[in-house]
């Protein structure tokens, strides 16, 4: 069986993690770049502020806070691109090109 590699995780590990959340919900995978996108948008207001609540910060705790904040949005990201990766694979176009025609249309 050939395994597709998405960051560190193979695509079994993948399916053993997605199907699970995803089937019992009725989400088709056509779905999932709207519901990653949904959630994004959030995520990146969340990242924002704990970014500037780092940089204001006057005390070790509240700059803890902050840093924690930033690696769990960072964390959810990363798992998005992941499940994105995983359900849209890309799929390459590979035609036979002459190199001299493409620089010729440049």
């Amino acid at each position: 069986m050939t395994s597709l590699a998405v960051g560190f995780i193979a695509e079994p590990v993948f399916t053993a993690l997605f199907e699970p959340l995803l089937s019992p919900l009725g989400i088709r995978p056509a779905l999932v770049p709207v519901i990653a996108h949904n959630i994004r948008n959030p995520l990146a207001g969340i990242r924002a502020n704990a970014q500037m609540l780092d940089r204001e910060a006057d005390t070790d705790e509240v700059v803890e806070t902050g840093a924690d904040i930033i690696d769990a949005a960072d964390r959810l990201e990363r798992w998005l691109d992941a499940l994105l990766a995983y359900l849209h694979p890309l799929k390459l176009d590979r035609r036979d090109h002459v190199f001299d025609d493409i620089v010729e249309d440049v």
